[in-house]
C-alpha cells in the first residue's frame, strides 16, 4: 500500500509546476515553494518507511527516481533550490536504510550512496550552460560529496574490517581536485559566481584532505579534522578572498575549542599510555596550532576582531595542554590527576610552567605591541608567584 501511496504523491510535483503559473509567485516565495514541493514525496516516504524491513533496492530506487524527477524541474525551471531539497530528502532516506540495514545490504548500499552521489555531483557540469551562475546547484555539488563520505564511512566502520580508512577521503579529495581543476579556467574570478564556486569545490576539497590523516591515526579524528579544515579554509581565503571561507573557518576552529574545553569527558577518551607523547598532545596541539596559524593568515588585516579571538584559542588550548602534560607525567593508573596543590614536585610544576606561559606571552606580546597578551603573561606570572609564596613553600618540611 505504501508503494501505491508514494507512486501517488509524485503527481504533488506536477501539480505545483503548473500553479507556478496560476499562483502570482514572488522572486522570495518562489524559491520557498520549490524546495516545500521537492521535499515532500521524501518526507512521505520516510513516514512510511520508517521501522519497516523494506528491500535496499526497493528505497534506494525510488530515492533515485525521485532525484532525477526534481533535476528535471531544475532543468526546466532553471532554479537549483530542489537540488537542495533532494539532497536532503535523499539524505534523510539513506539515514533511515543504514537505521535498518543488514550485513548483506551493506556492499549495496555503498553502491548506491555512490551512484546518488555522482547524480548531484555532476549535475552542473552536465548543464553547465544553464547552472554556471545557480549557486544552490554548485552547494549541492560540494555538500553531496561529505554526505556520501560519511554515510559510507559509517557503513564500512561497522561492516567491515578497513586497514587503512585515510583512503576513502583521498579518493574524494582527488575528484574534488580534478573539479577544481576543471572550473578554474571557466570566469575570471571577478565574474559571475566564479569565486564562490571555487570556494565550494576548494573548500571540500581540503575538508577531505584534512581528513586523510586524522582517520589513519583514528584517535579523535573529527576534531583533528575540523582544525585542519578551519585554518586551511581561512589560508584559501587569501587567494579567493571569498568572506564566507573565513567565516565558516572560524566557525570549525570555535566548535574545536568547545569539544575539548568544555566537554567533560575529554579526560575519559583514552587511557594515557604514554606520559608525554600522548593523544592529548596530538589533538590539543594540533587545534592550538591550527588556531594561531589562521590568525596569522587570516585576510583582511582590518578583521582585528577575528583574530584576536583566534589569537584568544590557541593560547587557551596551548596552556591547558601544558596542564595536561604535567598532569599525566604524574598520574598513575592511566587516568590523569591535576595535583596543583598536592606534592612537592608536581605542584612546582605547575609553578614553573605558569611562569614560562607567561614570560613567552610577554614577549609575544612586547614583540607584536599587544596589551592584552602582556596583560595575560602579567597575571600568569602573578598566580604563579602567589602559588609559589602560599602553597609550594609549604610543602617543604625544612
Amino acid at each position: 500500500s505504501w508503494i501505491i501511496l508514494t507512486m501517488a504523491f509524485i503527481p504533488s510535483l506536477l501539480i505545483a509546476a503548473v500553479a507556478r503559473y496560476a499562483v502570482k509567485q514572488t522572486d522570495k516565495t518562489l524559491p520557498l515553494t520549490l524546495f516545500a514541493t521537492a521535499l515532500m514525496p521524501y518526507i512521505l516516504i520516510s513516514i512510511m518507511s520508517a521501522g519497516q524491513d523494506l528491500p535496499i533496492h526497493l528505497l534506494m530506487g525510488f530515492t533515485l527516481a525521485f532525484n532525477l524527477l526534481c533535476a528535471f524541474f531544475v532543468y526546466v525551471y532553471r532554479n537549483g533550490k530542489p537540488l537542495l531539497a533532494a539532497l536532503c530528502g535523499s539524505t534523510l532516506l539513506q539515514l533511515i536504510q543504514t537505521a535498518q540495514l543488514q550485513a548483506g545490504e551493506a556492499q549495496a548500499f555503498i553502491y548506491w550512496t555512490l551512484g546518488i552521489f555522482f547524480c548531484f555531483a555532476a549535475y552542473p557540469f552536465f548543464f553547465k550552460k544553464r547552472f554556471l551562475d545557480d549557486t544552490a546547484a554548485w552547494i549541492c555539488s560540494a555538500l553531496s560529496g561529505v554526505v556520501a563520505s560519511l554515510l559510507i564511512y559509517v557503513t564500512m566502520r561497522s561492516y567491515f574490517v578497513i586497514a587503512h580508512p585515510g583512503l576513502l577521503p583521498l579518493g574524494f579529495a582527488l575528484l574534488y581536485a580534478a573539479a577544481v581543476y576543471k572550473t578554474v579556467s571557466w570566469q575570471p574570478l571577478t565574474e559571475g559566481i566564479q569565486r564562490t564556486r571555487l570556494a565550494l569545490l576548494g573548500g571540500v576539497t581540503l575538508f577531505f584532505v584534512t581528513l586523510v590523516f586524522p582517520l589513519e591515526l583514528s584517535k579523535a579524528w573529527l576534531t583533528a579534522a575540523w582544525a585542519l579544515e578551519g585554518a586551511a579554509l581561512v589560508y584559501l581565503n587569501r587567494f579567493l578572498h571569498h568572506p564566507g571561507l573565513t567565516r565558516t573557518g572560524f566557525a570549525l576552529l570555535l566548535i574545536v575549542f568547545v569539544r575539548l574545553v568544555l566537554n567533560p569527558e575529554i579526560n575519559s577518551y583514552y587511557p594515557v599510555e604514554n606520559k608525554i607523547f600522548n593523544w592529548y598532545l596530538y589533538v590539543f596541539g594540533l587545534a592550538g596550532a591550527m588556531s594561531l596559524l589562521a590568525a596569522h593568515w587570516w585576510q583582511p588585516k582590518e578583521e582585528s576582531r577575528f583574530r584576536a579571538w583566534l589569537k584568544a584559542v590557541g593560547g587557551i588550548l596551548l596552556f591547558l595542554l601544558m596542564n595536561i602534560e604535567i598532569a599525566s607525567y604524574f598520574s598513575v593508573g592511566g587516568k590523569l590527576s591535576f595535583d596543583i596543590f598536592g606534592s612537592f614536585n608536581s605542584a612546582i610544576a605547575y609553578t614553573v610552567g605558569w611562569t614560562l606561559f607567561g614570560a613567552a606571552c610577554l614577549l609575544l606580546g612586547a614583540n607584536n605591541k599587544s596589551i592584552y597578551t602582556k596583560r595575560t603573561g602579567i597575571i600568569l606570572i602573578a598566580l604563579a608567584l602567589l602559588k609559589l609564596f602560599f602553597s609550594d613553600i609549604w610543602a617543604l618540611g625544612g
